[in-house]
């Protein structure tokens, strides 16, 4: 399991209001007051309205030059320009979490993105302070030796919670530097006034393998930011080296079996699988030679290729990777040798013969998960047809209701539900003498599953086709940060807050009394793929108005593998819908928007709760800790939330 905590088994008078969340910061004090806040708040009106005004932060008057735009889920208002500073944003959805972007129509301060949640009614948000700024520029150096680092990341954000205490979880609003060759000379724009509040975040896991390649000298803020209080104009950073950091220059001499040198092939380095680096050629010591700098894993590819004699060479690899606080070589076996002495890999490799009659071998296949691309590596030049590789979308599901339209077959009253694979056009292209293929969507993939399939190439050499069937299947999730708000409990019986979701069926049939089970279960937003660890500890329940404790523990997301891996389509219909066709996965009576989400059991004892409703409390209570992939941080926190 994850990080453990002691946690005590409090009971409180948890009220809610349908629909709504509370998440606090292990203080059940203040999740008691907020509960009880909310409760007095009036729930007449249908929409919620946001007043407030926009300032400068620094001569304290009135933005006249401001223009402000709210975003509700993933949509944006048109920006609406406030002549005189003040902005009412009327026929906001009750209880929403929104995003709102203050601009100038001038230039004349930097955008400022304030998160909150709308509640009901009228909420007076107050003043909203903007800024100019001012460019500043400084140094990163290695400490002791003082030369420049110039591959680190420096990022900052001006955004604040309004009336939400997880706005950081959904914050897409960042600042970055920009870095000079010339100068060695980092360049930011720091928010006049505001800055000494703000903190200057760094990436210091310089090759994406999720392990630090710097760390800060001592007496800065913490261990992966520095407070702009501390950043003036041409100030200094200093940074060590992480222990688990590789520093070593990689020489390889390639030879035949007579020992005679190739001068003249293609050699590429990547540390992911993905880029492709490549090695120089020393002419003087006839040696390929790479400068390698990080804590991956360093894989080294060759092309296939034909010498002077016609001699065709098939294609190879070999990894550098970091064992006991040594180097070591591996994948050269009975092909060549190598030897590490003062911070170099001398590698020496006999490239492989390849006769006209060799098959071509798939040496390596990856899904890149940052843009989808498909990384395929060959033992000998191939071309690609038509029917080479295929992407699908696996199982998609179509949803056609009965009143959706007069030209197809299904009635009225009823819903079809049809799964099947789609088709996903892709583009290809070659690299490393025709042994290196990349294959990328034409288009940005929307949230599910989806499966590459290898069929067949063309031996360039013989003209033969080279047959396969190998599959990559990976899963594209939700791109937006993970919030624990996202995390729901739905008892999927038509009803919402004791209310039936949809009065009557797509044939206008009224559908009467519920007769359908609340068995509840717990549905988590697929941003939980980009969590290295998630942990939830159920510490109570309330069914009926009667608080009970409970203590279990679910392990969401460990390893980054997700537990009970249940990706369900949630499509809401009427409890008297006719549905047919392939509805076995589908989430048919549920209060959640239609979409996918991760579904996840719950215990025996706290699977059975009505919907949350006024005068009729149902909500669950749990702590929560989770860590974001590639950070180091982790989020804690609990939250009592309503049963829908």
């Amino acid at each position: 399991m994850f990080k453990k905590h002691t946690i005590a088994l409090a009971l409180s008078a948890s009220f809610l209001l349908p629909g709504c969340l509370e998440v606090e910061d292990n203080n059940n004090d203040e999740l008691i007051s907020a509960i009880e806040e909310q409760n007095k708040a009036t729930q007449e009106a249908e929409t919620a309205t946001l007043t407030g005004t926009v300032k400068n932060y620094v001569t304290d008057s009135l933005a006249t030059n401001a223009q402000i735009q709210i975003k509700i889920g993933n949509t944006w208002s048109e920006a609406i320009s406030l002549s005189d500073g003040m902005f009412e944003l009327k026929n906001i959805p009750k209880h929403s979490d929104y995003v709102l972007l203050v601009t100038s129509t001038d230039g004349s301060f930097q955008q400022r993105a304030f998160y909150g949640n709308s509640g009901s009614g009228v909420s007076q948000l107050g003043s909203l302070s903007v800024t100019t700024t001012e460019t500043i520029q400084f140094t990163a150096l290695l400490d002791g030796e003082n030369t420049p680092i110039k591959d680190l990341q420096f990022t900052y954000t001006t955004s604040l919670g309004l009336t939400d205490s997880t706005w950081q979880s959904r914050n897409e609003h960042f600042f970055s530097a920009t870095y000079n060759e010339q100068t060695n000379l980092y360049s930011i724009e720091k928010p006049v006034g505001l800055g000494n509040a703000i903190a200057l975040h760094i990436d210091m896991d310089v090759d994406n393998d999720a392990i630090n390649d710097y760390e800060l000298v001592q007496n800065y803020y913490n261990q992966s930011s520095v407070s702009f209080s501390t950043l003036n104009d041409d100030a200094t950073i200093l940074f060590k080296d992480t222990d688990v950091t590789q520093e070593y220059q990689l020489r390889v001499k390639v030879i035949d079996e007579t020992g005679q040198v190739f001068s003249n092939i293609e050699l590429v380095a990547s540390s992911n699988d993905y880029e492709s680096n490549p090695l120089t050629f020393d002419a003087t010591e006839n040696e390929y030679v790479y400068d390698f700098k990080g804590s991956s894993t360093l894989s080294v590819r060759m092309s296939a290729f034909t010498d002077v004699n016609g001699q065709n060479y098939l294609s190879d690899s070999f990894s550098v990777r970091e064992v006991n606080g040594g180097l070591v070589v591996e994948g050269i076996y009975n092909q060549g040798n190598f030897q590490v002495e003062d911070g170099v890999v001398s590698v020496i490799f006999k490239a492989n013969k390849g006769a006209q009659t060799t098959q071509v071998d798939l040496l390596s296949r990856t899904v890149n998960a940052m843009n989808n691309g498909y990384y395929l590596f060959f033992s000998k030049p191939i071309e690609l047809t038509q029917d080479s590789i295929s992407l699908v979308r696996r199982n998609s599901l179509t949803v056609i209701r009965g009143n959706e339209s007069t030209t197809d077959s299904i009635p009225a009253g009823s819903t079809f539900f049809n799964r099947n694979d789609v088709d996903i056009t892709t583009t290809s292209s070659m690299s490393l003498n025709d042994t290196f293929v990349e294959v990328l969507p034409e288009q940005a993939l929307s949230v599910g599953r989806y499966k590459y399939r290898l069929n067949s190439v063309i031996d360039k050499e013989t003209a033969l086709d080279a047959n396969y069937s190998f599959e990559n299947e990976f899963m594209v999730a939700d791109k937006a940060a993970f919030s624990i708000k996202d995390v729901k409990f739905d008892n999927n019986n038509g009803l919402k807050a004791g209310q039936l979701i949809h009065a009557t069926n797509s044939a206008g049939v009224s559908v009467g009394s519920s007769s359908r089970s609340n068995d509840v279960n717990l549905y988590l937003p697929t941003s939980i793929a980009s969590l290295a660890e998630f942990d939830i500890t159920l510490t109570g329940y309330t069914r009926n108005g009667t608080m009970n404790p409970v203590y279990e523990e679910l392990t969401i997301v460990s390893g980054e593998y997700i537990y009970n891996d249940s990706l369900r389509n949630l499509v809401s219909i009427a409890l008297n819908e006719t549905h047919y066709g392939d509805s076995g996965y589908a989430i048919k009576y549920t209060s959640l928007p239609d979409g996918l989400m991760y579904m996840h059991g719950l215990p025996w004892d706290v699977t059975y709760l009505d919907d949350n409703a006024s005068g009729n409390v149902n909500t669950i209570t749990f702590d929560y800790e989770y860590r974001v992939k590639g950070s180091k941080e982790v989020v804690t926190g609990s939250a009592t939330v309503p049963v829908l």
